[in-house]
Parts: structure tokens; sequence; C-alpha cells
């Protein structure tokens, strides 16, 4: 589950899961890692920080469960 920190608990998973592979694809040569890097940096940005459990960890930390 992706949630963010003092916000309505809704799962954003599935669609920040959409937007890491589409970027991934379309700006950093399937380099998954790069892209979600990305997105926590321009959520960052707009001052969304994410509380991420369960299986979202795999999509936070793709390297470590190879």
């Amino acid at each position: 589950m992706i949630i963010f920190k003092n916000e309505l608990p809704i799962d954003h998973e599935k669609s920040i899961q959409h937007i890491v592979h589409t970027w991934a694809k379309e700006i950093y040569d399937g380099d998954c890692e790069d892209s979600w890097n990305s997105v926590m940096e321009h959520l960052q940005s707009e001052d969304l920080f994410v509380d991420i459990s369960g299986d979202a960890i795999r999509l936070a930390f793709p390297n470590y469960f190879n």
C-alpha cells in the first residue's frame, strides 16, 4: 500500500506503479529505479511524502527482490 502522509488513506500504489513503469520505458531506458527516484522527487517537490507498506515495498526497492 502506498499512501501520502497526512492525507486521506487512499492507496496510490497502482497509479504510482503505472507512472514508474511508463517513465522507465519512455525516459529511463527501462531503469525502474531511476524512474522511481524521479517520481519520488516530483512528489516531494509538491510536499507529498509517501508511506510504503506491504507488497509496495517491492516497487520501491526492486533490486532487493530479484
